[in-house]
């Protein structure tokens, strides 16, 4: 099978380098992990980055830009996200990232803009069952920021172990509220940056992201300052 021409094998050179995928966005969608993630780009605008670098940040244009994740993620292997961005609330819902979504929308590490909250966790289509929580304080699209998005477990109600940091600052987090269940399906699907994976919700988002990393684990508090520095 021939890959993707975004898919070149790299070895990892970043000191944080055990992620399940890392897009630097360096004028391209190629994933430094060496794992091969990052397939069908769409109207995708590369930027100056937070230290003026041309064409080394990625611009999603809230309509049509979006790029897809080849491989299907098991749940074990996402449970932190990194990134810089410059983003805040809309008109409408935006998906930032759906991993492991299916035809029916069960979707695990969802970040999902709404109107007036930032909301991250694991959702179903199917009853509505989820475990996220929300965040309701001020985000700001006109500033790079850098965000630490650890998702909370998903095998029980409780986000206790869950947590985001704008800046390597501890936000306040509440439970997403609503129809919960315990016990997720298997989830076998698409992943997707920019909008939601194959559903037919157009919740397209609009930002400026960079350095978007995927890990495994959560990241000690040194770590999330190196990446926020």
């Amino acid at each position: 099978m021939i890959r993707n021409y975004y898919n070149f094998l790299r070895k990892p050179k970043d000191a944080l380098s055990d992620y399940k995928a890392y897009y630097k966005f360096d004028g391209n969608i190629l994933d430094e992990s060496g794992n091969f993630n990052g397939s069908n780009p769409i109207d995708l605008t590369y930027i100056n980055d937070r230290n003026g670098n041309a064409n080394k940040a990625l611009r999603l244009n809230g309509t049509t830009s979006q790029f897809d994740i080849l491989n299907n993620f098991a749940v074990s292997d996402v449970k932190t996200l990194n990134f810089w961005a410059k983003m805040g609330y809309g008109a409408s819902s935006q998906t930032l990232i759906a991993i492991g979504q299916n035809s029916v929308s069960y979707t695990w590490g969802w970040v999902v803009l709404s109107t007036t909250k930032l909301i991250a966790g694991y959702f179903t289509g199917v009853g509505f069952q989820y475990n996220a929580f929300e965040y309701t304080g001020t985000l700001d699209a006109a500033n790079w920021h850098n965000y630490n998005i650890q998702f909370p477990d998903f095998t029980h109600i409780d986000i206790s172990n869950a947590g985001l940091w704008i800046d390597d600052s501890l936000k306040t987090i509440s439970q997403y509220t609503g129809v919960s269940s315990p016990t997720p399906p298997v989830v076998t699907g698409g992943s997707r940056v920019g909008d939601d994976y194959n559903i037919s919700s157009d919740w397209h988002i609009q930002c400026d992201l960079d350095e978007l990393r995927i890990y495994g684990r959560e990241l000690t508090a040194s770590e999330r300052a190196t990446l926020a520095a």
